[in-house]
């Protein structure tokens, strides 16, 4: 999942001054793409990766310098193998551009906004009018026909474009060095039962990126002690789940109460909703008795997880949280930003 997530958390809460890096091109093969973003503070703690460990203490020297000189586009060239090289013999073989960013109070501002959108639910377009050298980044954020940000003059023409396709754009090509991306607010998980094998498999979910709400109809059982990650808690039956939880079109979710006859209302319910990801723990039989059907319909996983010979709660949260990551990828790729 994008790193913007984890900065925006840290970033709201922070009392220090802080470098916002981002991956703006890749050439060749790289440890992450563009788009990837970290977060440099003062103190030495850092969010995010954008290398495996090539460029983050370079970055961390320029720090003052950022901040007295402006934003500027540093270029890592990753294609060399000896001790001199950005490579280190990694077998890094690309060459990588970082937009670095004071965070000033104007970009903090504008940030926060875009984290209250992406909160809500409502993906942001970003575009950067990246500085020749030192100097500021104008950038222009638009989500839901809102524009903000710095950016002087007018939006570029392509702009809506840019929000649905991404691809190359021929009125673009007099424009300055830009770079467009388009953030997506995290995917939404609804994990039904809140048994002991949930607790690792929430765990690790939203330790991955994913918004997580656990519902169940037991309050001792679905409690924020037990499901500290969770972001939303719903204690109810499945006739309450229906009318009160918001369940959309393209979310992830999981069955696994344990309990057939809820298990059954549930799958009812969740078979309407068009999801991206709906899985149900238990076997192929148990799962066709659920559904009253001699075979288990392609919409619906069943076991649940990747085949590992998984074992356990802990286990088996890492073969569905597997799982739920590579259909997440199926569906975003291609989404990661550019350069024009």
């Amino acid at each position: 999942m994008e790193d913007i997530h984890a900065v925006l958390e840290v970033l709201e809460n922070q009392t220090v001054r802080s470098v916002l890096a981002t991956i703006v091109h890749v050439e060749g093969s790289a440890y992450r793409k563009e788009g990837t973003t970290m977060l440099v503070q003062e103190d030495g703690m850092q969010t995010g990766l954008l290398s495996g460990g090539c460029l983050e203490e370079d970055i961390h020297t320029r720090f003052e310098a950022v901040w007295t000189g402006g934003s500027s586009v540093i270029t890592y060239d990753m294609r060399g193998f000896d001790d001199l090289s950005w490579g280190r013999g990694t077998g890094c073989d690309g060459i990588i551009q970082v937009l670095l960013e004071p965070v000033n109070s104007r970009l903090y501002h504008d940030l926060m906004k875009m984290k209250e959108h992406l909160n809500a639910g409502n993906a942001v377009l970003m575009v950067k009018q990246l500085p020749a050298d030192s100097g500021s980044a104008a950038t222009l954020f638009e989500c839901t026909g809102s524009v903000f940000g710095n950016w002087n003059g007018t939006a570029p023409a392509w702009i809506n474009a840019a929000r649905s396709g991404m691809q190359n754009r021929e009125d673009a090509e007099e424009e300055e060095a830009l770079y467009v991306h388009l953030f997506s607010p995290k995917p939404r998980l609804f994990v039904f039962g809140a048994g002991d094998d949930t607790c690792p498999l929430v765990h690790l979910a939203a330790f991955a990126g994913f918004d997580v709400t656990v519902a169940d109809w037991r309050p001792a059982k679905c409690s924020r002690r037990r499901f500290p990650d969770a972001r939303n808690l719903f204690t109810g039956f499945p006739e309450d789940m229906k009318h009160e939880l918001d369940i959309k079109r393209g979310d992830f979710a999981v069955v696994m109460t344990h309990d057939f006859k809820r298990d059954k209302e549930l799958l009812a319910y969740l078979r309407k909703r068009q999801l991206s990801y709906l899985g149900v723990l238990g076997s192929r039989k148990r799962t066709s008795l659920l559904l009253d059907q001699s075979e288990v319909p392609g919409d619906v996983k069943t076991p649940v997880g990747f085949s590992i010979a998984a074992e356990g709660p802990h286990e088996i949260a890492v073969s569905i949280t597997a799982e739920l990551i590579e259909r997440f990828k199926s569906l975003t790729s291609g989404s990661e930003g550019m350069m024009v």
